[in-house]
C-alpha cells in the first residue's frame, strides 16, 4: 500500500518542486479535470442515495440518472481524479 501511495502521490510532489510562481496551462487542466470529477461522483452518489430511499426501489438495480449510463458511474469518476 505504502509503495503505491508513493507513485500515486509522485506527481504532487513534482508539482511541489516546480518553482515556477505561474501555473502552466496543464496544471489549470488538471484542476478543472479534478473539479469536473469529483463534482461527477457527488452527483452519483446523490442519485444512488435518493434511489437506494425510495422503497418502491428495494432489490432493484439503479439505472437513472449517471446509472443509466454506466454500472459504476462513481468508480469512473474515482479514476479520473486518479
Amino acid at each position: 500500500q505504502g509503495v503505491l501511495a508513493t507513485g500515486l502521490g509522485a506527481p504532487f510532489f513534482v508539482a511541489a518542486a516546480d518553482p515556477s510562481a505561474v501555473l502552466s496551462p496543464l496544471v489549470w487542466a488538471g484542476v478543472a479535470l479534478a473539479l469536473v470529477a469529483v463534482a461527477g461522483e457527488g452527483v452519483a452518489d446523490a442519485q444512488l442515495r435518493r434511489f437506494k430511499a425510495d422503497p418502491a426501489n428495494r432489490g432493484a438495480v439503479c439505472r437513472v440518472g449517471l446509472w443509466g449510463w454506466s454500472r459504476h458511474p462513481n468508480y469512473f469518476f474515482d479514476w479520473l481524479v486518479w
